[in-house]
């Protein structure tokens, strides 16, 4: 692109492929900054309005989506994306219901056209509408069964839906239909995880790597799978693995974290944590987490500060005054540890250690 553009400076056709390049890089801001140097140059150039749309989807710039997207239809109403890409602009601004309405019109008058009607489908997915989205993606299966975008789709609403066994089934049957793409392994290899078929989870990760072993958060997984398992020091490798590919994503050093957190090493553990808050900030139960390991390791002061942490990203969320209870009788303060403990069980009232809490209590009251 840099020597295309050397040769004809100012080509929108290079402004736009530059933008295209930055937003398969993720960076959408500059995807945005060049798509807008194509348009000065031709300013009717419909997929250029189509991936400003996208850029500005990604970027919950909502407004600015459906006004470039609206654009695109404007300038080719027959364009797919463009239309597809509006109706997820107009469900962001005026709900779901309007972006179902304006797509199952398109699916009505053209109820051949596959797009439409896999847009329809996701955006019911995404909604969480999952009966409604699997009867979607179903109706797709039935004029194209060659397409696994379908099956994924279908197997992720039968998944939301509760149909274990549905989803399992989706997910394997697409597996064949384009056996380039692992997503329909990778996606049978987390529903068996979830349902605790390590074994079975494993084999479809295996089957992922052997069909793309650089496959987005394949190893994290295949490490999670093995920490569920018992299996350690596997878990910690296939962490190493996955920093290998992706460095910059906060999932790696969680695993190896929680693999350190196990084995009792906790000095590990903290620091791997600390790795991945870099990143990216973390959901309460990995703040509760980093916490443990620093107060298992002597560093009281700073595991209050991660509960804080956790406290300013869900201050319900009982776990923390459990952990909190546990940093001040480490300390000695006893009356401060009872009071963290009860705040846990009045968050928790029915939870499965409430008797051990309970008899702590009472044994610090004693002191």
């Amino acid at each position: 692109l840099e020597k295309a553009n050397s040769v004809s400076p100012g080509n929108f056709e290079v402004y736009y492929g530059f933008a295209n390049v930055q937003f398969l890089a993720n960076n959408y801001e500059a995807a945005i900054s060049y798509g807008q140097k194509a348009l000065k140059t031709y300013q009717a150039d419909t997929k250029t309005h189509i991936l400003l749309a996208k850029s500005f989807l990604k970027l919950k710039d909502y407004n600015q989506a459906y006004a470039s997207a609206n654009t695109a239809v404007e300038l080719d109403s027959n364009n797919r994306e463009a239309q597809t890409v509006l109706a997820t602009a107009l469900a962001e601004i005026q709900g779901v219901d309007a972006g179902v309405s304006y797509l199952s019109d398109l699916v009505s008058k053209y109820p051949l056209i596959i797009e439409y009607r896999m847009a329809l489908a996701n955006l019911l997915l995404r909604s969480e509408r999952y009966g409604e989205a699997a009867q979607a993606f179903n109706q797709v299966i039935q004029i194209e069964d060659k397409i696994k975008e379908a099956y994924v789709g279908l197997g992720k609403a039968l998944k939301g839906a509760g149909d274990i066994q549905g989803a399992l089934d989706a997910f394997l049957t697409g597996a064949p239909v384009d056996p380039s793409a692992p997503e329909s392994l990778f996606e049978a290899g987390l529903l068996y995880m979830q349902t605790r078929k390590y074994g079975l989870a494993r084999k479809q990760f295996d089957r992922v790597v052997s069909i793309n072993e650089r496959y987005p958060l394949v190893h994290y997984f295949m490490g999670k799978t093995a920490l569920l398992s018992g299996d350690y020091k596997e878990a910690l490798r296939q962490a190493k693995e996955e920093r290998k590919l992706n460095p910059n994503l906060p999932e790696s050093y969680m695993l190896a974290a929680e693999a350190y957190l196990k084995t009792d090493k906790y000095s590990l553990c903290a620091r791997e944590y600390q790795m991945a808050i870099k990143l990216q900030p973390l959901g309460a139960a990995s703040y509760v987490n980093v916490s443990r390991c620093y107060r298992l390791s002597g560093n009281l002061d700073i595991a209050v500060q991660m509960l804080n942490r956790a406290a300013d990203v869900e201050s319900g969320y009982s776990p923390i005054w459990k952990e909190l209870g546990s940093i001040y009788e480490t300390k000695g303060e006893y009356t401060k540890a009872v009071l963290a403990y009860q705040k846990y069980l009045a968050l928790e009232p029915t939870a499965p250690d409430r008797l051990q809490i309970q008899a702590k209590v009472r044994a610090l009251q004693a002191q």
